[in-house]
Formats: C-alpha cells, sequence, structure tokens
C-alpha cells in the first residue's frame, strides 16, 4: 500500500526532547519491536542517476538497496528493496535473492523500467533504529540514530551524521489525521535522503 513519510532531520543534542514528544503525545505511542540496526548497500548507475533524480527532485523515481539487520557480517541474511516515490506518495517492492546467487548479481539481473542502467553499488551506510506506534495504530514512528555512510568503491572513506532523523509513517488514507499527530511535534519538516545525503557527504 502506498503511504506517506514524513522526515524530520533533527540535530543529535535534540534526541531526548524528541523521545519525550514522542511518549508524551496524545496518540499515546509506545515502543513497537526492539531497537535493531539496519545496513543498506545502495545501487545506481556509473553517472550516480538515482542519485540526481533525488537532488532534482523528479516526483516519480526508484531506488534500489540490499538491506539487512544486525551486525556488517550477516550481509546474506538480506533482502533487495524497489523503493519508489511518486509525489508525496511512496512504497516498497522486495526482492529476495535466490539462494546461491549474489546480492549484487541480482540486482544486475533485476528487470525493471523505472531501474537506472547498470546499476553498481555506490554506497554503505548503517543506523541504529527505534520504532514507535500509536495506540489505534495507524501511525509509526521510526528514529534513525548513529547515522554513518561508507564508499563501496573506491579509496575507504567514511562520514557520521550529527543528526538524527525522524519519520512519521502512515497509508494515504490517513493525511488528515496526520495534521493532529503534527501539531503535537515541535519539529520542521525537511526534505531528507539518507542515500542522496551519504553520497553528497562522501563527494565532498
Amino acid at each position: 500500500m502506498k503511504r506517506y513519510e514524513i522526515k524530520f532531520a533533527i540535530p543529535l543534542v535534540n534526541k531526548s526532547i524528541v523521545e519525550q514528544a514522542i511518549i508524551s503525545h496524545p496518540a499515546s505511542f509506545s515502543t513497537a519491536y526492539p531497537d535493531r540496526i539496519i545496513n543498506n548497500i545502495y545501487f545506481d548507475s556509473p553517472d550516480l542517476q538515482s542519485y540526481y533524480e533525488n537532488i532534482n527532485g523528479d516526483p516519480i523515481r526508484t531506488k534500489v538497496r540490499y538491506r539487512w539487520y544486525g551486525s556488517k557480517d550477516q550481509i546474506n541474511s538480506g533482502h533487495i528493496e524497489l523503493k519508489r516515490k511518486e509525489f508525496q506518495l511512496g512504497w516498497k517492492d522486495y526482492s529476495n535473492v535466490p539462494l546461491g546467487t549474489s546480492a549484487f548479481d541480482h540486482v544486475r539481473d533485476l528487470k525493471d523500467g523505472g531501474l537506472p542502467s547498470s546499476l553498481r553499488a555506490t554506497l554503505w551506510n548503517s543506523y541504529t533504529r527505534s520504532y514507535y506506534l500509536s495506540m489505534d495504530e495507524k501511525f509509526r514512528i521510526t528514529i534513525d540514530d548513529d547515522l554513518c555512510y561508507g564508499d563501496y568503491n573506491s579509496t575507504p572513506k567514511s562520514a557520521k551524521e550529527e543528526m538524527i532523523i525522524v519519520e512519521i509513517k502512515f497509508d494515504e488514507d490517513q493525511i488528515m489525521a496526520f495534521n493532529k499527530i503534527a501539531q503535537f511535534f515541535p519539529f520542521k519538516q525537511t526534505k531528507y535522503s539518507k542515500y542522496a545525503t551519504g553520497v553528497t557527504r562522501l563527494l565532498e
């Protein structure tokens, strides 16, 4: 199902304020899952088509990543995600990697008209995610902390983000209810892409 993902990039020093705003929210958010580490390898064309589609604000775009949970050495336990965006709405398609096939080979074999050509691994990132769910289970909030990036292809280079990324996620039919949810968050909504931010940091 298509959903909204409303993002807030907030200085790390304000993390406790964010957590207090969530816990005290009238929608009665509570912890949905234990925190866990998320790892991603992003794929793009040699000329970084997906990166520039995001930078230029293209309203319809698709991003490809391989995601797994836990430590870096658990890389073989993941799956491929095609993260699609159509104006303000987004959704994901999933593709499991066949047994005996590497994620890299499987991505190169993907057939999808919305994907850049000649996909290659471009960026690795990792972060710790906390999960909250409203009492009516219609709104989910995630907090991403300890966000770091690595250049996947060339000279070893890494960067760490001194921000936390807060996302409020909800189905497209809940947009009117979201306005009531948002009024209790003293934060400014921001446009933010972990992939675009990571590539920008490593290009600097």
